[in-house]
């Protein structure tokens, strides 16, 4: 394989994964196989080992050009969602638990949050209601002809959104795959190289979804002129962050393309706005840092952990905080889900709410 970037010959995982698509080749196979057992012994053994005090030192700080808060040792964010991969390390989160029974896991997570900051940037409504209730879906149900109506109740299509999910997994991660790159610049051909959609298909999901959310598309060419003309960005919280190569000039094609920096430009709005909006949680929450409560933050969530007593103060104060309006952004309110468990794996972690 080519590796995009550098376009030297390589045996990324990415490569290895398209290759094992093509051939079903035994080799290949244990190749990647012994890769993640490597993996699991260097990220998830040695680096989760625990302190003398019997628990895990993780160091957050910045690293790279981005705003967003980072892990190392070890590496947080990084950690396996357990949600569909197919992993040696599958489950690993079962492992994350409190230190006594009487403590609760205590994680908020903002629902949709870089696709409703994609919805405000591009000024798209549809979008940012989306955004809370399955722009994949949405996508899919207009890719098999049966388009959902946005004149419906929320309920409505929410139950819409959950059957055709269940109905046509492939079509609906092909959906998902193509939203996530098409809003930062991926190609019909990158789409293709990571997810094994036909190039063909992917260009014909982009073109329909560039079809229904033009608005987005328009926010798009907006932020590549204007990171290409000045050779900056700013965030509504007042940082900025330089681009050098938004756009080359392609001589065979006669015409500007996307640089090396386009995708870049493309993401940094809402990307790192969400993580200026987790900043300013984490300084209104640092009371409970203090206090040994709050524990971790990853992109778009907070997790503490807290005896069963304060449980349900620590998880409303977790919302409200989280749900607070910002002023950057005119106002918006970021919708938070809370769950609580005993271990850190999605199956053991409940839904809190309120009431």
């Amino acid at each position: 394989g080519t590796n995009r970037y550098t376009k030297r010959e390589t045996t990324d995982e990415a490569t290895l994964r398209r290759l094992i698509r093509k051939r079903n080749d035994a080799v290949l196979i244990k190749t990647l196989e012994v890769r993640q057992l490597t993996k699991v012994l260097g990220t998830y053994i040695n680096g989760w080992t625990p302190g003398t005090d019997g628990l895990v030192h993780a160091t957050p700080g910045f690293w790279g050009k981005m705003f967003r808060i980072s892990w190392r040792r070890p590496n947080l964010g990084a950690t396996i969602a357990d949600k569909d991969e197919e992993a040696v390390a599958k489950g690993f989160r079962k492992c994350v638990t409190p230190a006594s029974d009487d403590e609760w896991i205590v994680e908020g997570d903002w629902v949709g949050m870089e696709a409703l900051l994609v919805g405000y940037f591009a000024d798209d409504p549809d979008y940012m209601r989306l955004s809370q209730l399955g722009v994949h879906s949405f996508l899919l149900s207009h890719m098999i002809g049966e388009p959902a109506d946005l004149s419906w109740p929320d309920a409505d299509l929410k139950a819409l959104f959950k059957e055709l999910k269940g109905r046509d997994r492939k079509r609906y991660d092909d959906a998902k795959h193509t939203t996530y790159l098409t809003n930062y610049g991926g190609t019909p051909r990158l789409i293709s190289l990571l997810y094994g959609v036909t190039e063909k298909a992917a260009k014909e999901i982009q073109g329909l979804y560039f079809e229904l959310f033009s608005k987005v598309h328009q926010w798009q060419k907006r932020t590549i002129e204007q990171a290409s003309k000045q050779a900056f960005l700013t965030l509504p919280f007042g940082y900025k962050m330089w681009f050098w190569e938004v756009q080359r000039w392609d001589s065979k094609k006669g015409t500007w393309v996307l640089g090396e920096d386009a995708k870049s430009a493309l993401s940094f709005m809402p990307r790192d706005t969400g993580a200026f909006i987790l900043r300013e949680t984490l300084l209104r929450l640092r009371d409970q840092a203090d206090a040994g409560v709050l524990r971790m933050s990853i992109h778009d969530s907070i997790g503490g952990i807290v005896r069963s007593r304060d449980r349900d103060a620590f998880a409303l104060r977790l919302k409200r905080e989280m749900e607070a309006p910002v002023p950057q952004l005119n106002g918006l309110v970021l919708p938070a889900q809370i769950r609580v468990g005993h271990n850190w794996h999605g199956d053991s972690m409940e839904d809190w709410d309120e009431g």
